[in-house]
């Protein structure tokens, strides 16, 4: 299996809930109307004979929701800490929204989950492991239904190991 397709599915793996090696990322400071991204955090699990492995991302999207401000999606990708910066917000862009939840009228939590069940025989299961294996990068794109978007290159980053 090669690192490209190794790099979508994982992406698909990523998400936005609570995990291990997490790390806070705040975006824009400045009035609490502006959109900004914080408290980002993710988990990487795996069982150790790679049978199934999940990635769970949470962050708190914060700002004026009211009218054309409310939020309309938040996506996630993760992506090797290598990978090519000018691709991301590409890549990003083709993800499933994450769950999002109301907090407060000035604050949403999300969570994104993503899973592999693992049916690898021993070979592709060298290679994969093999590929993953390393520290990662999230990144996080809010969209308000007005079109105002705020993607956070640097989230937060976790740790592959299995």
């Amino acid at each position: 299996m090669n690192k490209r397709v190794l790099v979508s599915a994982v992406a698909g793996v990523v998400a936005v809930g609570a995990l291990a090696a997490g790390g806070i990322a705040v975006a824009a400071s400045g009035s609490s109307d502006e959109l900004a991204i914080s408290n980002t955090q993710a988990e990487w699990t795996s069982e150790p004979d790679g049978t199934s492995v999940s990635l769970t991302v949470t962050t708190d999207v914060t700002g004026d929701f009211s009218g054309d401000s409310a939020l309309k999606s938040l996506q996630v990708v993760a992506l090797p800490e290598d990978f090519e910066d000018a691709l991301i917000e590409d890549i990003i862009s083709y993800e499933d929204a994450a769950e999002c939840e109301t907090v407060s009228e000035k604050k949403i939590s999300c969570v994104h989950t993503a899973t592999d069940d693992g049916d690898y025989d021993g070979e592709e299961y060298e290679g994969y492991a093999e590929a993953l294996a390393g520290e990662w990068t999230v990144s996080v794109l809010a969209t308000t239904e007005s079109g105002e978007t705020l993607f956070v290159k640097d989230a937060t980053t976790f740790t592959v190991s299995f």
